[in-house]
């Protein structure tokens, strides 16, 4: 899956760290590691989506 990094301006590659969350109001969303500079990336998606 491909998850857009702000520190390093580009869309990067992460397949092997993702981790499936809740926000606080109760959206989905998944949490990764960049894997070239080691920050923290956050995406949105949808309910019916199967990981």
């Amino acid at each position: 899956m491909e998850m857009f990094c702000l520190k390093c301006r580009k869309k990067v590659d992460v397949d092997n760290n993702k981790i499936d969350e809740s926000s606080i109001n109760g959206r989905k969303m998944l949490r990764a590691s960049c894997p070239q500079c080691n920050s923290g990336l956050a995406k949105f998606v949808k309910a019916s989506v199967s990981l």
